[in-house]
């Protein structure tokens, strides 16, 4: 089934009688004005002067067969950094670049090869160095994008906040359906399918009190994310009904060398472009 955007943002909006019921405190912000509800979740997810800001992120990869319970069979580990500069209309440039690493489950130790437990098969996991480009707007998440491929289905969308007591949490869903070349691929193993789904549901949440101080361009804040996508090709799953998911816990920080753990050192070894 596909989903519009504006099918989406009325989903989006219709929540925001109940995420309005949930406040147990009076804000000078009105999170149910769009403009201040996008300013708000820029605020949350990066800065609002338009500088970088750096996200932490560690969690979990599932692998989940179609009928069957989903298993915890990786690690993630990662980093990024993000700015959303806000241009004349209202809305947002946003750019976003980040890496990670596929770990054992459990643990930090960086995996060169995994044994899936579905298949059977030795693999090897591909560690990622991705970035993005988007507009912010009111009603959408639009993609920017040097060509469009034909066939892409790209649905976006940053929800009405919810408001819990002194915290508001503010999500970015991003539904995409992508065409998948056969041809793409040597190994047929490596091909789940004509089209590829990557669903990706982030939120970010803070103390409204440090979103009501404007005099604040740095607001802490927390990430919490999932993706439900289909099989990576490296996992070698071929046309096995199933998904992958990823949960992730991350943090917010002002500057990069704040992060201050291994992975701050692994990534400028591996990708010294991105802290650049």
């Amino acid at each position: 089934m596909t989903l519009s955007r504006r099918t989406l943002f009325a989903a989006g909006a219709a929540s925001l009688s109940v995420a309005a019921t949930r406040s147990h405190a009076a804000s000078s912000i009105d999170f149910s004005d769009p403009q201040q509800n996008l300013d708000a979740y820029v605020r949350m997810r990066n800065r609002g002067d338009g500088k970088r800001s750096f996200t932490r992120y560690s969690g979990t990869f599932f692998v989940k067969p179609e009928g069957e319970n989903a298993i915890p069979a990786m690690g993630i580990e990662g980093m990024s950094w993000g700015k959303c500069e806000r241009q004349p209309d209202g809305t947002y440039l946003y750019t976003m670049q980040e890496a990670g690493y596929h770990t054992a489950y459990g643990t930090t130790d960086i995996l060169d090869e995994w044994d899936n437990p579905i298949n059977g098969l030795t693999v090897q996991p591909q560690h990622y160095r991705s970035g993005q480009s988007s507009i912010f707007t009111t009603t959408s998440v639009l993609p920017q994008l040097s060509r469009r491929p034909e066939g892409l289905e790209y649905n976006g969308v940053i929800t009405p906040a919810t408001v819990v007591g002194d915290t508001a949490w503010g999500s970015e869903e991003l539904y995409v359906k992508f065409p998948n070349p056969k041809e793409r691929y040597e190994d047929e193993r490596e091909w789940s399918g004509p089209f590829r789904i990557s669903n990706s549901l982030a939120s970010h949440a803070a103390l409204i009190a440090d979103l009501e101080d404007m005099d604040k361009a740095f607001v802490p804040s927390t990430l919490s994310y999932t993706t439900l996508n289909s099989w990576r090709s490296w996992m070698k799953m071929g046309r096995t009904p199933g998904i992958i998911s990823w949960r992730l816990h991350g943090r917010k920080f002002e500057r990069a060398d704040d992060i201050n753990d291994w992975l701050l050192d692994r990534v400028a070894q591996d990708h010294p472009d991105l802290l650049a």
